[in-house]
């Protein structure tokens, strides 16, 4: 019986006091964030097609947000 949706607290953004240095939590969060925003149409500029927009951000959160968050922590 399956009684949460996480799996594994390391990946939680909303606690990063138990895996301190993880980035992949913010990586994976991102096009949530991004998709909820686009939801109350909170984005800057003329509302978009919502498929796009999120290819843009998960290219974003696993290629250039993953690197600079990777050499920031070093």
């Amino acid at each position: 019986m399956l009684l949460s949706q996480i799996l594994n607290f390391d990946l939680s953004p909303d606690a990063p006091q138990f895996n301190p240095g993880v980035d992949l939590p913010y990586e994976l969060a991102l096009p949530t964030y991004a998709a909820t925003a686009w939801y109350h149409q909170k984005l800057p500029g003329p509302q978009r097609e919502l498929e796009p927009l999120l290819q843009e951000v998960e290219q974003f959160a696993m290629n250039d947000y993953a690197t600079r968050s990777a050499r920031a922590g070093r």
